[in-house]
């Protein structure tokens, strides 16, 4: 295993810390506010499918929280493994884990 670590140029220690976490911890909190309320948007819809207002709040839940997660991808690295738009790297492992709390 170390051959193939030593082969693709790794250390096995390549996690970068993100220079401005502060502004990456700002983006993941307003993140999860929003994944919040869309939930409770979802629910409230299933309840009142009828309600316009509602479905309008939704959607604009639902931009914003796309805007964010782009956001979140370019400034702190990926939020998920589907976020590795590199056809280069492997991004995915160089940012901390999401339930790695404290590096976050």
């Amino acid at each position: 295993m170390d051959n193939n670590v030593k082969s693709c140029g790794c250390n096995g220690n390549s996690r970068r810390r993100n220079a401005d976490a502060i502004g990456c911890n700002a983006l993941k909190k307003r993140f999860q506010q929003i994944e919040f309320a869309l939930t409770e948007a979802v629910l409230y819809l299933d309840a009142y499918p009828e309600c316009n207002e509602a479905l309008g709040f939704y959607h604009t839940l639902l931009e914003e929280r796309e805007q964010l997660l782009s956001a979140i991808n370019a400034q702190c690295g990926p939020m998920t493994h589907y976020g590795n738009v590199s056809r280069e790297e492997w991004s995915w492992v160089n940012s901390p884990w999401p339930w790695n709390y404290d590096a976050n």
